[in-house]
């Protein structure tokens, strides 16, 4: 039987207040702010661990003196959990745009995903 995380990156990702996370992966998801405002601004990945789990990572980042970053990571065991997490950081119940750019990039990378992202209406 092969070992499905072979081909699989090691990635590890440094929390603040936190342990680090490593896993096997990769980054199936991404979303950045427009180059509006290169000052400050908020990162998400989206990654898929060997295992079938989901990492999601939320980098604030500054470039103010006296001011600085953080990162926050979290993984799940199914799609769902990480977008309920997306929508905790934002606040209100509902994705912000970044978080909203990174799941829409996931389901690009993984069009499988899309079922976990709509809201049926009977």
């Amino acid at each position: 039987m092969q070992d499905k995380d072979t081909d699989k990156e090691t990635i590890m990702i440094i929390r603040d207040g936190q342990p680090p996370i490593r896993f096997k992966g990769e980054r199936i998801g991404y979303g950045c702010p427009d180059q509006g405002d290169d000052t400050r601004g908020t990162n998400v990945s989206i990654y898929e661990t060997g295992g079938g789990k989901y990492v999601g990572k939320i980098e604030r980042w500054t470039r103010w003196q006296g001011e600085s970053g953080h990162t926050k990571a979290a993984s799940f065991a199914g799609f769902s959990g990480l977008i309920e997490w997306l929508k905790e950081d934002c606040g209100d119940d509902k994705l912000g745009s970044i978080s909203q750019e990174a799941i829409e990039d996931a389901i690009k990378t993984r069009p499988g995903l899309r079922i976990l992202f709509v809201e049926e209406v009977e």
